[in-house]
């Protein structure tokens, strides 16, 4: 098996995984930058109908998680290249997490 065939089956693997676990990328989700109030405190209300003060932590947890699963994936492969792509989308998966979870804490105090 050459390393294009190894890193095509390690994202398909991925990709059954999230199919089969959908709760596994809610994480991933924008946010319903909405807020409610509940006993005099405000709550940011996201698209998955759960209110949680500010912005859900679980979201950066999913993308080291994310990150933390693609990184064996590129021990599997000698091919540079890929290894190359295997850091970048968990880099991107990463910073944009943690892009989505600051732009939802500005929102948050915005509204307070």
């Amino acid at each position: 098996m050459n390393d294009f065939e190894k890193g095509l089956n390690t994202f398909r693997a991925a990709s059954e995984f999230m199919q089969q676990n959908p709760q596994f990328l809610s994480g991933f989700g924008a946010p319903d930058l909405s807020t409610t109030t509940i006993g005099g405190e405000k709550y940011l209300a996201t698209s998955y109908g759960t209110e949680q003060k500010y912005v859900q932590p679980l979201r950066i947890v999913a993308a080291l998680t994310g990150l933390m699963v693609l990184m064996p994936a590129s021990k599997e492969v000698d091919s540079f290249s890929l290894k190359c792509a295997t850091w970048l989308t968990g880099a991107a998966l990463t910073g944009w997490s943690l892009w989505t979870f600051s732009k939802a804490n500005d929102e948050m105090r915005r509204n307070k």
